[in-house]
């Protein structure tokens, strides 16, 4: 799996995780806003819906940014900001309803996310730079 640490580390993938981002963020908040969203049919499948969505956010999110503890946690604080927004606006929205249990699922979502991102690090180190020809040869 010679193609994950690039993927997970070198800073050329971070523009396309970005670009993965915004159109993540631009579907959720079209499903989140909506009046009568599509979705699955079982007790508390919205919140399957949610957890599910802020994991793919925030390992988007995770891997847009450099590696480092601090920058994980400014991403999920920043996912999480998104979630409450979210249901902020819900609130306002007819045939709509603001729940603190859907911000718990995006919370969990998000820890899951963040993990998954900094066990892939971890699992994956970055590549070593070739060697690089002793001078004068």
């Amino acid at each position: 799996m010679h193609y994950l640490p690039p993927l997970l580390h070198a800073p050329g993938p971070r523009l396309a995780w970005r670009g993965l981002l915004a159109l993540l963020l631009a579907v959720v908040c079209y499903f989140a806003f909506v009046p009568r969203p599509p979705g699955l049919h079982f007790d508390n499948a919205d919140k399957l819906q949610h957890m599910a969505a802020f994991v793919c956010l925030s390992a988007c999110a995770a891997l847009s940014l450099r590696p480092g503890h601090s920058r994980l946690f400014s991403a999920g604080l920043a996912m999480l900001a998104f979630g409450l927004l979210i249901e902020l606006v819900q609130f306002y929205i007819p045939e709509r309803s603001a729940d603190w249990q859907d911000v718990l699922a995006d919370a969990v979502g998000i820890a899951a996310g963040l993990a998954t991102v900094a066990l892939a690090r971890r699992v994956w180190p970055p590549l070593a730079p070739p060697p690089y020809p002793a001078a004068g040869r």
